[in-house]
């Protein structure tokens, strides 16, 4: 296991998990209550609750915290705005956390080197619908690198310039290359994403898809798309049993999707399933809160 690298991570909390299973492995004598201790904290236990996303970190402990860690210059700056990023819950606080975590990748320049770029690229093109769109667009017959008709084909959703940004973005982490005839062509037909972004990539990819959504509904004929709803009642125990075969559904679509060699046209398929009502007994009031 390698010392993690905290410009490497979109979620700190996954960075401290790192950090603590590699100090552990490299110190037999390291605990929680040993880095409680290095970082001047009440609580021997705060580490973990921390990790297990049972407490945030205030102001004063990420000062804490960026020392025990070692963090310097632009390392604790970047941790900084790493827990603002995740902690903050409205968007616009998110969105200037996270250019700032870019300007200070940035700012530390040749000291993040080529893979690390690499990295940000991968996340940003995981993240966003955009990027799934003009990669599977390249398998379309018609397909023509161009900016203009890309943003056309996705019905001026995103511009000619950033279709163009797109393009860069995939050609420099392998998503996209040229063949043999000097086309553009999607590289690997299916994707996994690392453990460590999947769950902020997905609620991003799937805030920006669904917007869309809303955006193309009065854009294309009925008979060209198939929307339903069933508004059930179900107990906690019975979630997994329909998460699972959602799941397999929406596999034997894609397969039945991968056997077509000459698609004319890219679908978004997607399976919600989001509570409507709160766990318990609620008051009337709560709500207003």
């Amino acid at each position: 296991m390698t010392d993690p690298e905290i410009y490497q991570y979109q979620n700190y909390r996954e960075f401290l998990k790192d950090y603590y299973l590699f100090q552990k492995s490299k110190k037999t004598g390291f605990t929680y209550a040993r880095f409680s201790v290095s970082a001047s904290l009440g609580s021997p236990n705060y580490l973990k609750l921390v990790i297990d996303n049972k407490k945030n970190l205030t102001q004063e402990n990420i000062i804490k915290f960026s020392k025990a860690l070692s963090l310097e210059n632009f390392e604790s700056d970047y941790f900084e705005a790493l827990v603002f990023f995740n902690q903050s819950k409205k968007e616009l606080e998110r969105n200037f956390y996270q250019e700032k975590m870019m300007r200070i990748k940035n700012s530390a320049g040749g000291n993040l080197g080529e893979q690390k770029r690499l990295e940000e690229f991968e996340f940003e093109s995981i993240s966003k619908w955009s990027y799934h769109a003009v990669m599977l667009l390249t398998n379309l017959p018609d397909f023509r690198e161009s900016p203009k008709w890309i943003s056309k084909k996705l019905y001026g959703l995103i511009s000619e310039e950033e279709a163009s940004h797109i393009i860069e973005r995939l050609l420099a982490i392998g998503l996209l290359q040229y063949d043999v005839n000097g086309e553009l062509k999607q590289t690997y037909r299916q994707l996994k994403t690392k453990d460590r972004l999947t769950r902020l990539a997905s609620r991003l990819f799937y805030e920006g898809l669904f917007n869309r959504v809303n955006e193309t509904f009065q854009l294309d004929h009925p008979n060209d798309r198939e929307l339903g709803n069933y508004m059930v009642g179900i107990s906690p125990d019975q979630l997994p049993e329909i998460k699972k075969r959602a799941r397999k559904f929406l596999d034997e679509i894609n397969q039945i999707a991968l056997e077509n060699p000459n698609p004319d046209r890219i679908y978004s398929f997607s399976f919600s399933a989001i509570p409507l009502s709160t766990k318990g007994e609620i008051r009337l009031k709560e709500l207003w809160q």
